[in-house]
């Protein structure tokens, strides 16, 4: 009877065991593997955001030292539509090489390419060979860019050895 009450009793024992492991153990354990997915999630998600970051660090370190460049665009392509600015920008390079503006006229205006506006017009220009070949070069050279889309030489009926100088330009802007 002895050894009948103990398998009895370890039954029981084992059963409430069991019992205990099933409603208290289990859901704990349950509660650490949630746990510790959570934290594993945090952690690859704290990586990732740093390797952004450290990204982000190299870019604006690029664009720190590009700064210049963005500079010369600024320049090139003016945030100003203003026709008067450019005009006065053609009229420094024509007097600095030696020609004298006559007329400007604006052809086409507003014509919108990707985010950028196209303004085409006329120049003419009187003046010698010489002074044509440096206003073609400091317009390569400048800040502003300046496409030649035609030229177009002649004698000057009223100044004999003089070039009358038409010009066809295009320049960009910003809106």
């Amino acid at each position: 009877m002895k050894k009948l009450f103990r398998v009895i009793l370890s039954v029981i024992l084992l059963g409430v065991s069991l019992l205990g492991v099933v409603f208290f153990v289990w859901p704990r354990y349950q509660e650490l593997a949630s746990t510790r997915a959570q934290i594993d999630e945090g952690k690859t998600r704290l990586e990732s955001g740093q390797r952004a970051l450290a990204q982000l660090r190299e870019v604006q370190k690029e664009v720190f030292s590009r700064q210049g460049d963005f500079e010369k665009i600024g320049k090139a392509i003016p945030q100003d539509q203003g026709l008067p600015v450019l005009y006065e920008h053609i009229q420094q390079l024509g007097t600095n090489s030696g020609l004298i503006l006559d007329s400007i006229e604006g052809r086409a205006q507003g014509e919108l390419i990707e985010g950028v506006v196209l303004l085409t017009f006329n120049v003419e220009f009187t003046g010698s060979y010489e002074a044509l070949k440096g206003f073609l070069d400091a317009a390569r050279r400048s800040a502003r860019i300046l496409n030649v889309n035609a030229l177009d030489i002649s004698s000057n009926p009223q100044s004999p050895g003089e070039l009358q100088i038409d010009v066809e330009l295009s320049a960009y802007a910003a809106p």
